[in-house]
């Protein structure tokens, strides 16, 4: 059962966008969100949710599945041939199993049961975005050593056109020689 304060480190960075079509949950929703993420922006439908995306870049989106779920299949779709890498969480109501398996098919995090429970909520939010922020740290750790390795490999380039300057000097100086 996650609260709101264990968000705080990994979210203060990121950036949300939730869509959903009830605008008094999206209102709410959107207002308690907004305590933890750098930045929140929401969409009450389908087209302005896609907008958003084609212009802002987003660490997490929620998106509500209230439509029917091949509309969210084709909203999902649409985001992620924008961002395959995308982090997509889609809240609806009650689905049967085939339709769950719909909704992960096009590669969703994670699947939050409506009516919310704020912990359930609260803990499906806390789970993709410390996932996502260890995935950040590990290839940041990544990029520093083939930083550092492209760093020693330019030394010894470095070190290589020395050694072949100073060779070709001594190759002149016995031309030079043999003149």
């Amino acid at each position: 059962m996650a609260e709101l304060k264990e968000l705080v480190p990994y979210t203060c960075k990121m950036s949300l966008l939730y869509m959903d079509t009830d605008k008094e949950l999206l209102n709410g929703i959107t207002t308690v969100l907004k305590k933890v993420f750098s930045r929140v922006d929401d969409a009450e439908d389908e087209d302005i949710a896609l907008s958003y995306v084609k212009v802002n870049s987003y660490d997490l989106i929620i998106i509500d599945a209230s439509s029917d779920v091949s509309t969210t299949k084709q909203l999902i779709s649409n985001i992620k041939s924008l961002n395959k890498y995308q982090h997509i969480i889609v809240s609806t109501k009650e689905t049967t199993f085939e339709d769950d398996l719909d909704i992960y098919s096009v590669g969703v995090d994670c699947v939050i049961r409506k009516p919310f429970a704020a912990s359930s909520m609260l803990s499906k939010i806390l789970y993709v975005t410390s996932k996502l922020s260890n995935d950040r740290n590990y290839l940041q750790n990544d990029m520093k050593k083939l930083n550092d390795d492209l760093l020693y490999e330019r030394k010894r380039i470095g070190r290589f056109m020395m050694n072949e300057k100073k060779l070709k000097e001594q190759i002149q100086s016995y031309e030079n020689k043999m003149v």
